[in-house]
């Protein structure tokens, strides 16, 4: 595989490396689709084209009276 590097024992730019490619795999494997137990949006994946719009709900459903506040990303991949 090209992300197999290869070199002597000590080589730290080897180790380096390896850890990045480590790293890339598992954030590759997660999902960062949103979650949380007060709050769901729906939905939480689709496709926008430009010019279009898509409806998107936000339901809060709290477990307790207390204020809560909550941070939700969205990620939008396109081309120019």
């Amino acid at each position: 595989s090209s992300e197999s590097p290869s070199a002597g024992p000590f080589d730290f730019g080897v180790l380096i490396q390896r850890t990045f490619i480590n790293h890339r795999r598992q954030l590759s494997n997660e999902s960062y689709l949103f979650t949380n137990t007060n709050f769901r949006i729906d939905p939480l994946e689709g496709d926008l084209w430009p010019g279009g719009t898509l409806d998107i709900q936000v339901l809060f459903k709290p477990s307790e009276a207390r204020k809560y506040e909550q941070l939700a990303w969205l990620d939008v991949v396109g081309r120019e």
